[in-house]
């Protein structure tokens, strides 16, 4: 470990300076060159990482105000700041069910509870940089959008057994699927299977299959998936939307509410789950959907109007009128700077214009001067139709659907 050590740059990402300290303190002990660098917060991490590629991230799940470890793991993957080659462990002093399946589910290379010894921290990181340093190549291939050279390169790790064989498969199956190639992410993940039942090349399987617009074999797939893996929630959130295009949303919802109950803090999800619940008019579940969605997007930094409007229309419908007029006013002064905010006003003022007994006519007389101004974008238009639908104004929605056609 010494000699490893002395070579990769750290980042440690915790809210508290005492245990900042001590994971640096073992880190140099371990045989570190030099003192980690050190964030306090995830919008502190966040910068870091964007300036800088690290090879090891130490992060708590909790970070105090703003994202948790989870979502900043997944906003930096998102951006590509944490690639294949880095090793990223979770550390959280927390141990109750829901929390431990949130801190997975974002599928660190480790997960350390605290407190933690030199010597754990030793062993859980051997573990994870003997599978992430070999893939360093790949990861640079992959910073640098060189998709061809990262399969040859993953190719090569297979005919010469370099690296974790099932990381090796799984990262081609990922490949696989971003150029929207089945065979490719059915080959990769028949491979594995081949040595080893997981729930990924299940689920990967399922994705091939949805390529290939058989969502019947999809669902099976992602079935197996949960049943090798109950936690492993992407196969829910799949599997949820195979059953919702075969016109089974009450199935999906069924779906949706069990992944909810596992964990609970994906963005994501809630949306979904909050969309389902609308459409089937479970509006006490819409609600408590909704109200999770705009507050995960808030601490995530990915709020979006159209959460608190779906939210508005869920509590107007729900009886809670005057929370609905408050969601809205809400979102005016927490979101106006939003490119699409007049048009979603616009959504949240038809949407619960009967409710709130705003003057109809105004609202409609404002549509018309925006679409004089321009075309709303395409998920705008959808919500502009559901809630002239809602007001009555059939004519009027079928009008601005005759348009997109």
């Amino acid at each position: 470990m010494d000699h490893v050590l002395e070579r990769l740059s750290v980042l440690i990402i915790d809210d508290f300076h005492t245990m900042r300290s001590n994971l640096s303190g073992m880190l140099l002990s371990m045989g570190a060159r030099q003192e980690p660098d050190v964030a306090a917060n995830a919008e502190d991490a966040l910068g870091q990482l964007r300036a800088k590629r690290y090879d090891i991230v130490l992060c708590d799940y909790n970070l105090g105000a703003g994202m948790d470890g989870q979502q900043l793991l997944e906003t930096a993957r998102r951006e590509g700041r944490v690639g294949v080659g880095t090793a990223f462990l979770m550390i959280t002093a927390e141990n109750t069910p829901e929390m431990v399946m949130a801190a997975l589910e974002s599928a660190p290379d480790a997960y350390l509870a605290k407190p933690i010894t030199k010597d754990l921290l030793a062993v859980r990181l051997q573990r994870v940089l003997r599978r992430r340093l070999p893939l360093r190549p790949v990861a640079d291939a992959l910073s640098q959008k060189d998709l061809s050279g990262a399969r040859q390169l993953l190719q090569d790790m297979l005919n010469t057994g370099r690296g974790h064989r099932a990381d090796v498969l799984r990262l081609q199956a990922d490949l696989a699927l971003e150029e929207n190639d089945a065979d490719g992410m059915e080959a990769a993940a028949r491979a594995a299977l081949a040595e080893q039942e997981v729930a990924w090349a299940h689920v990967a399987l399922g994705q091939a299959q949805e390529m290939r617009g058989d969502d019947g074999r999809a669902e099976a797939c992602y079935r197996k998936a949960l049943e090798v893996t109950p936690h492993f929630m992407s196969a829910h959130d799949r599997l949820a939307g195979s059953l919702e295009r075969q016109g089974r949303s009450a199935d999906a919802f069924k779906v949706l509410i069990e992944a909810i109950r596992r964990s609970g803090r994906s963005l994501g999800r809630q949306r979904q789950l909050g969309r389902l619940s609308m459409e089937l008019q479970h509006w006490e579940q819409a609600v408590a959907s909704w109200k999770q969605a705009v507050q995960l997007g808030q601490s995530q930094g990915a709020g979006h109007p159209s959460d608190a409007v779906w939210l508005a229309h869920a509590l107007a419908r729900h009886g809670e009128s005057s929370e609905a007029g408050a969601c809205l006013k809400q979102m005016r002064t927490e979101l106006r700077g939003h490119e699409d905010f007049p048009w979603w006003e616009l959504v949240g003022h038809l949407l619960v214009c009967n409710e709130l007994a705003l003057d109809k006519e105004a609202i409609l007389d404002t549509l018309d001067v925006q679409l004089s101004r321009g075309q709303p974008p395409a998920l705008v238009r959808a919500a502009l139709i559901q809630g002239l639908s809602h007001l009555g104004e059939v004519e009027r929605a079928e009008m601005l659907r005759q348009e997109d056609l």
